[in-house]
């Protein structure tokens, strides 16, 4: 009895399947029939809930990483920049570079000149000139790091700060007026009264770039105003003056 060889055997059944026969309803081979067909209508049906699962789950996907950003972003926002290792002096320093006002309150605002979040802080600070001017001499120094470019201060910052009537405008380089007041973020606000006393350190806004009603802003405003502030100090929300 002659032997087939395999190689012939199974070109034989590859064109037997290619050409349909064994998926006939003649083909002897009925088991093999029901099993590719049970494997067709599985994989068939695989593909199908495929579809309707990537359906569904694409929008959830989306869904949640727009929601992680979201969330991502309102944290970055709420948080507050870093604590000064120090406490801001309680009296105004003998050995600062500039006099104070001795009939008035002075303010002295620190400002990054690149902080995008600060811009909520200077239009805190115009509400603040613009409701009680006269009883406060407002100083903003505009923080230079050291080797910064010469025109590294002169941005949109420094011009908002400028437009503000009764606001005096410097720069301080490499931070050393910020370092003498304890001023470590964007935005750090100090309120000395008359005497040379410390009223009040902390932020005039509740989140970075927010502007609005907060602790900060009515609490400067009543101490101005010859009233009872809510709080004494808070956070600063802003980018660090270092940086």
């Amino acid at each position: 009895m002659s032997r087939i060889n395999p190689s012939l055997r199974r070109n034989r059944w590859c064109r037997a399947f290619s050409s349909g026969w064994i998926m006939s309803d003649i083909c002897p081979f009925g088991g093999v029939r029901s099993l590719v067909c049970g494997l067709i209508r599985r994989d068939t049906s695989k593909v199908h809930l495929m579809k309707v699962t990537g359906r569904f789950c694409l929008p959830v996907i989306w869904a949640a990483l727009v929601l992680g950003a979201a969330v991502k972003l309102v944290r970055y926002q709420m948080t507050p920049g870093a604590a000064a290792a120090r406490p801001a002096p309680a009296a105004w320093p003998e050995e600062s570079p500039f006099a104070r006002d001795t009939r008035r309150m002075t303010l002295i605002m620190f400002l990054h000149p690149q902080c995008p979040c600060s811009r909520a802080s200077v239009n805190e600070l115009s509400m603040v000139m613009s409701r009680c001017g006269n009883g406060v001499d407002a100083r903003v120094f505009v923080v230079s790091p050291r080797n910064a470019p010469t025109d590294f201060t002169q941005g949109e910052l420094f011009r908002k700060a400028q437009g503000i009537e009764g606001v005096s405008v410097g720069t301080d380089p490499d931070a050393r007026t910020a370092h003498e007041f304890a001023a470590t973020t964007s935005g750090d606000v100090l309120l000395y009264g008359a005497d040379g006393r410390l009223l009040f350190k902390g932020g005039i806004t509740d989140g970075r770039g927010h502007e609005g009603d907060n602790d900060g802003l009515e609490s400067v405003l009543a101490i101005v105003q010859g009233g009872q502030p809510a709080r004494r100090q808070t956070p600063v929300f802003g980018c660090s003056l270092e940086d």
